[in-house]
């Protein structure tokens, strides 16, 4: 049976200390965090981390310690990078970065296409992709890639979205 701990709009500031450590499934979106606890790294059995909509500037280094994790989304928060260890989640199948302030790739971690299991990207549709890119590569290694149009109006509920 799949644990699962649903939080979303529930107001949060911070992370409850009483998560279980079998979780593998966490939706918080939808709160008021702006950071996580380096305790995140214990929830070792995690699958699936949604952190959209949150004012999140950073991740915690422990997120590399997530080794089941296959889905992180952290779309519409205030991330400008992500942390070198996330390149150590050899599990992670999607990840969504779509509207966030990580706009080219010097803000991904350098070791990215050691996510060798990724088959789904989501970016900003301003995202710099040079010739020679990391994202080339992935769509070489048939990674699905989309690019959102960030919406104009803060409160506007509709994304355009387009693959590459």
């Amino acid at each position: 049976m799949t644990t699962i701990v649903d939080l979303k709009n529930s107001n949060l500031s911070r992370l409850p200390e009483n998560i279980p450590k079998t979780v593998e499934r966490l939706y918080l979106l939808d709160n008021n965090l702006t950071q996580l606890p380096e305790s995140i790294g214990n929830l070792s059995k995690l699958q699936m981390l949604i952190l959209t909509s949150n004012p999140l500037t950073h991740l915690p280094d422990n997120i590399g310690k997530l080794s089941n994790l296959r889905y992180l989304s952290v779309a519409n928060t205030n991330l400008t990078s992500l942390p070198e260890t996330l390149s150590k989640l050899s599990k992670l199948e999607v990840l969504d970065l779509s509207n966030t302030h990580i706009t080219s790739e010097k803000h991904l971690p350098k070791n990215f296409t050691n996510l060798h299991n990724l088959k789904q990207i989501m970016l900003n549709d301003t995202f710099e992709i040079g010739k020679g890119s990391i994202i080339e590569y992935l769509k070489n290694k048939r990674v699905k890639v989309a690019l959102y149009q960030v919406p104009q109006f803060k409160n506007a509920q509709t994304q355009q979205t387009r693959e590459l």
